[in-house]
């Protein structure tokens, strides 16, 4: 940005040649709630993206999840046995 600032006896006359604007969002920083926590067997589970910085596209996995996996920002997940599971979100913006 080129700018030309010009003083005349306390007021100032600012002049703007150009302006450029840049994103500056960064990887995203992934975070998701899930609702409920804990279910009987066959029920489903709501995922929601909370990550920050704008993400474009979600990979999930779902250890012992129906599906397994899911690129949906806010999958909805059935599980078939009982158990302890893990979930992971792996998110981009490029």
């Amino acid at each position: 940005m080129k700018t030309l600032a010009i003083q005349f006896i306390g007021f100032v006359f600012l002049f703007i040649n150009s302006i450029q604007l840049y994103a500056q969002t960064g990887a995203p920083v992934t975070d998701f709630s899930a609702t409920p926590i804990y279910v009987c067997v066959g029920e489903a589970v709501q995922y929601t993206d909370m990550s920050q910085n704008n993400p474009t596209s979600w990979m999930w996995t779902f250890q012992g999840g129906n599906p397994s996996s899911s690129t949906l920002q806010n999958p909805t997940i059935v599980y078939n046995l009982p158990g302890k599971y893990d979930a992971i979100l792996k998110a981009s913006n490029t």
